[in-house]
Formats: C-alpha cells, sequence, structure tokens
C-alpha cells in the first residue's frame, strides 16, 4: 500500500463496530517486523487462492456502524470485518483477531482458531476449537459447545471476573466481555467475532484491521501485503515450543509465562497437579466428594493436602466445572406437554413415547440416604404422533403411590383408592392436593407435583446431588453428560435415551411413534411471534419478571415444537405458557395474569 493510500485510508476511517465469524489462531507482536519471528511449515500450508483486489484512492467511504463481525464457517471461509472474503484451506492454529496498537488503553484480546481435516478429504479443513485470550484467561470453545478455561473443563452459563460471561445462545457458546467483544462457536465448523467500534483500525490478523477498507485487509503480521488469501493465512499461523523451563521469551504469548511445558499466566506461575495449573495461594479440592484439599505454597512448589470436609449446613457441588461447598438448595426437573423433559441440568429431551418411564431414582449403592424411584406412565390423545403423561407413581419407604390423570381427589396406596389427604410409612409420606396439582412430599424433602394432566415437577434436595439417574439427569450441575443410558453409555439422541429407561409394563402396543415433519416457513414464523409462543420471550410481558431467573428459551423452543406438532392449537399453546409459568412459580417468582376470558382461560 502507498504511503498516500495509507493516508487516505487513515483520513476515511469512521468509528464502527465489528463482529467475527472465526476460529483460532492470535499471536502478539510489536511494532517493528523484528518482534515478529515467524516459521512456516509446509505440512499445512494451503493451496493458492485468488490475488486481492488493487486498491483504488476512489474507494467510497464506507457508512458509520458501532460494531462489525467476522465470521468463519464450511471449509473454511473468513469474511472480515471490511467483508473481505478469504478462503483458506490451513490446518494450522491461526490468528483471527487480537488487539495490536501498542501501548493501547484498550483491554487486550486475542482469538485463535486451530482447523483440521475430517474424513477423507485432505483438501479442506474445518475448525476444530477456538481459543480466547481475555483478562488474563484462555478459554477453549471446543467440539460439542465444550468449555475449558485455563485448560480445566467448565460448566456453562458461568461469570469469571472481571467482566467475561459465558453462555449458550440458539447453536452457538458464546464468550461475552464488558469491553463489548463477542465470540461464538457453534462446536462443528462456524465461528463469529464482534468487535466495538473502539478498536477501529487496532486490529490485525486472518480478520482484517477493521478500518472500513477490505483492500488492504491481506496485511501480514509485519504490516505488507501478501499476494493472495493462502499466503495471508500461513503469515498468521501461530507456533507453539514448549521446550524451555517458566521463563520469559518469544514461545508465548504477551503477559504468559512457558510452565511444565504450557504457558500461563506470568502472575499466576504457581503449582501443577495432576495435569492442571493452580496459582499461588489458591486452595483447591482434589475430588467429587470434598474430602481432600490442596494449597500451593508457592511458586514452582508443589502443592500441600490434607483432609477436609464440607461445613455443616453445605453440601459438595459443583460450580465452574469444579468441586466447590454448596449450601443446600434443591434440583427441579420438570415434564410437560407432549412431553418435554427439562432435567436438572436444564437439558431439554422430545421424547414422545407412550410407554413407562423412570423419570428420578437413586443410583448410588453407597449412599445411606432414603431410597426413592418415580416412574410416569404416558398416553396418547388423539394424535399418535405425540403423548402425555397419564400416571405418576412413587416409590418410597417401601410404599408405591400413584397418581392418576383426572384424580384430584384421591390417590392408589399400594393398589389402594385412598382420598386425599393422605399420609403413609408413618407420616413420612403425605400426599395433598395444591392448586392445580396433586402433591406427594416426603421427610427427607422430595416434592413430586402432577396436575392429573400433563405437567410434572420432581423437586430433589441437594442432598441426592450426583446420585440420581433416569429421564430427570444425574443431578451433577453438569450438562455434557444428561444422555446418560441405565448401562452408564450416553445415548445418541433423546429418543434412544427415553428408550433405555422405558419400564416394562402391561401396554403391549406402547413405544416411539414417527416424528411429526416440519413446519414451513411461514407457519414457523407466525408460531415465533407474539401472538403465539413469543409471549415467552417478549419484552414487556406478563412473563419478562421471570427471565432472569428462568431463561424461557428452552420453554420458547417447546412451545414452537409443539405448535408445529399439533398445527398451531390454542390448548396447545396455553398448555406451553402455563409450563413456563409453573417453572416460574415453582422458583418463587410472582407473574402478572396471563390468562383471561377469551384466552388460556383456567376452568376449575
Amino acid at each position: 500500500m502507498t504511503l498516500r493510500l495509507m493516508e487516505q485510508v487513515l483520513m476515511e476511517t469512521i468509528l464502527m463496530g465489528v463482529i467475527f465469524e472465526a476460529v483460532r489462531g492470535l499471536t502478539e507482536y510489536g511494532d517493528t517486523a523484528l518482534d515478529n519471528v515467524r516459521v512456516r511449515d509446509g505440512s499445512c500450508e494451503a493451496g493458492p487462492t485468488p490475488v486481492p483486489p488493487t486498491p483504488t484512492p476512489t474507494e467510497p467511504t464506507p457508512p458509520p456502524v458501532t460494531e462489525a463481525i467476522c465470521s468463519i464457517h464450511g471449509d473454511p471461509h473468513y469474511n472480515t470485518f471490511d467483508k473481505q472474503l478469504h478462503n483458506f484451506m490451513g490446518t494450522c492454529t491461526y490468528t483471527l483477531s487480537k488487539l495490536c496498537e501498542s501501548n493501547s488503553s484498550l483491554p487486550y484480546f486475542n482469538v485463535e482458531a486451530a482447523n483440521e481435516h475430517r474424513g477423507s478429504n485432505t483438501r479442506v479443513s474445518y475448525v476444530q476449537y477456538v481459543d480466547v485470550d481475555v483478562y488474563d484467561y484462555r478459554i477453549n470453545l471446543g467440539k460439542n459447545r465444550a468449555v475449558k478455561i485455563d485448560g480445566v473443563s467448565q460448566v456453562v452459563p458461568l461469570t469469571l471476573a472481571p467482566g467475561v460471561n459465558i453462555s449458550f445462545s440458539g447453536q452457538y457458546v458464546v464468550v461475552a466481555t464488558d469491553f463489548g467483544l463477542h465470540v461464538k462457536f457453534d462446536g462443528n465448523h462456524r465461528a463469529e467475532i464482534t468487535l466495538p467500534s473502539t478498536y477501529m483500525s487496532k486490529v490485525c490478523g486472518i480478520c482484517g484491521n477493521y478500518n472500513g477498507h477490505k483492500a488492504d485487509d491481506f496485511l501480514n503480521p509485519d504490516g505488507e501485503m501478501e499476494e493472495d488469501s493462502a499466503s495471508l493465512g500461513n503469515s498468521w499461523q501461530v507456533y507453539n515450543d514448549s521446550s524451555l523451563p517458566c521463563v520469559e521469551g518469544c514461545v508465548c504469548d504477551s503477559r504468559y509465562l512457558l510452565y511444565h511445558d504450557q504457558c500461563v499466566p506470568s502472575q499466576q506461575c504457581g503449582c501443577w497437579h495432576n495435569g492442571q495449573h493452580y496459582p499461588v495461594g489458591s486452595e483447591f479440592w482434589t475430588d467429587n466428594s470434598c474430602s481432600s484439599k490442596c494449597t500451593c505454597p508457592a511458586r514452582g512448589s508443589k502443592v500441600q493436602c490434607f483432609e477436609a470436609s464440607c461445613p455443616a449446613g453445605q453440601y459438595c457441588g459443583v460450580q465452574g466445572g469444579k468441586p466447590v461447598c454448596l449450601e443446600h438448595s434443591y434440583g427441579i426437573c420438570h415434564v410437560h406437554g407432549d412431553p418435554h423433559y427439562n432435567t436438572f441440568d436444564k437439558v431439554t429431551h422430545n421424547f414422545m413415547g407412550n410407554c413407562t418411564y423412570t423419570l428420578a431414582k437413586v443410583c448410588s449403592n453407597t449412599t445411606s440416604l432414603p431410597y426413592f424411584n418415580v416412574e410416569a406412565k404416558n398416553e396418547h390423545r388423539g394424535n399418535t404422533r405425540v403423548s402425555y403423561v397419564r400416571e405418576v407413581l412413587v416409590e418410597v419407604y417401601g410404599q408405591r403411590i400413584a397418581i392418576l390423570k383426572q384424580e384430584k381427589s384421591q390417590v392408589l396406596v399400594n393398589g389402594v383408592r385412598q382420598t386425599l389427604p393422605v399420609r403413609a410409612a408413618g407420616g413420612a409420606i403425605t400426599v395433598s392436593k395444591s392448586g392445580r396439582y396433586v402433591v406427594l412430599e416426603t421427610d427427607f424433602s422430595l416434592r413430586v407435583s402432577y396436575d392429573t394432566d400433563h405437567s410434572v415437577e420432581v423437586k430433589v434436595p441437594t442432598t441426592y446431588f450426583n446420585l440420581t439417574c433416569g429421564m430427570c439427569g444425574n443431578f451433577n450441575n453438569r450438562r455434557d453428560d444428561e444422555y446418560m443410558m441405565p448401562n452408564g453409555q450416553q445415548a445418541a439422541d433423546s429418543n434412544a435415551l427415553g428408550e433405555s429407561w422405558q419400564v416394562p409394563d402391561s401396554d403391549p402396543s406402547c413405544g416411539v411413534p414417527v416424528p411429526s415433519p416440519p413446519c414451513s416457513a411461514e407457519e414457523e414464523e407466525l408460531y415465533k411471534s407474539d401472538r403465539f409462543c413469543g409471549i415467552l420471550t417478549s419484552r414487556p410481558s406478563s412473563f419478562e419478571t421471570c427471565h432472569s431467573v428462568i431463561n424461557p428459551q428452552s420453554y420458547f423452543d417447546t412451545c414452537l415444537y409443539d405448535l408445529c406438532a399439533l398445527n398451531g392449537g390454542q390448548e396447545f399453546l396455553c398448555a406451553a405458557l402455563e409450563a413456563y409459568a409453573d417453572a416460574c412459580q415453582a422458583a418463587g417468582v410472582t407473574l402478572l395474569p396471563w390468562r383471561n376470558a377469551t384466552f388460556c382461560r383456567e376452568f376449575p
């Protein structure tokens, strides 16, 4: 680029924001070429691609925006912040975008993507994972939306201090910062980076410099223009050499030190235990029972471990992917509609089988806690493609109690019909009516509720943390193992999971129906609108006060599923809204009235 053109680019710069889709590959470089030593490895270079267009001084200035996007998708294609397309098939790790301005007062960030071949076709590559360096954290977004922080697996959502939130949004896992950087990865091949206009002309990488001009989006780390997209991509390859001790050097990014073959934040170069790094002064549990705790006393020393336990009134749980002592609370599994299973750990299964299935039971052979088992029997109602709960069975303290469809005043206790309220097992079990629900409670705080129509709630105290199994999951605060079958293996999908938890019964005709055909595009848009399922997510609305307590997205998704499967009947919409309202009420949230005389009227 000529000096005259560079001056013109600077003159024409307008503040705008940036979003980019990409995968991993960001490395630090300084003001001069000597700050960037690069070694090219021919084994992962891509072939030639079209040459960059020749910039012209008459290029019009783009309109101002507040952010820009860089995206990566497919095999892979890179769309820069300034809308230059690069087709680059390299299989190494590459810098997508990072702060490159020297002595900048802006927060530093670095986004890299690692690519890989898939299958027998070695001519193309796909994003394997994305790394984000921000606020001295290294956040790894992996396949199937798995997340690691500094090498430690995490449970999403989570918040890192200061100012970093990680959550799921649709098909993506998203890293959001308090300065406007957003990085998204679908766990398969598509990545996206959004950057605010404060970073305009201050970034570099395959995603470009975000200055509003795509003609100079072929700049390498030395600030020189590459001939084509392949040369550009190879110039941004990240090299990792892990052969040095814990010293500063050129092998780790700025503000990182190489320690025990890994790059760690310089101020946290502390202790290693079982392959994990721990900062000086930190304490951590070594197992998921919180029976042994270790500390890191000094930089480079061995950890010191000792026996310990959680204080009285607390239990050993998981938070941020690590064992911690937590105050006792509850896990709630909600079954509703036709039917949808919202597990203890907030994963939704859509499973239409009309047999009897285990919802939740105690699966540990070592616990001294009381045993319980909760099952649900489903049935078709007119439409054979969906099913609904017709009976809930609870086994506890040697009693078998059945709550039946449309029976709000009686239950079966060991096969004998009894009128509510009922006491059993010497008063350790009570069954009574509460609002729309028949509720079974035990003296150890198990609570099973059924509205005698379609909605079931299983509420389990955290004393049973990581001790349950069934359609409701294993209650371990992890979302990545919610397809656990009785044999301990992960099912391929929700149907396989449901069938694995089928309980033998006397109904030979039960089974899993053929899935319903998808909605048309027009029907789907209608059902997403505020006239239908959009009521759940819109603002303002009667449900808005619950959004910060219970994310409505899974209820919106199941509402859309039901209306598509059942041709949009209002009774099915009302059932979906009612399911979310019940979940909010169970969480202690008071909603504004959402029923009226002509919409979802509640009959006694």
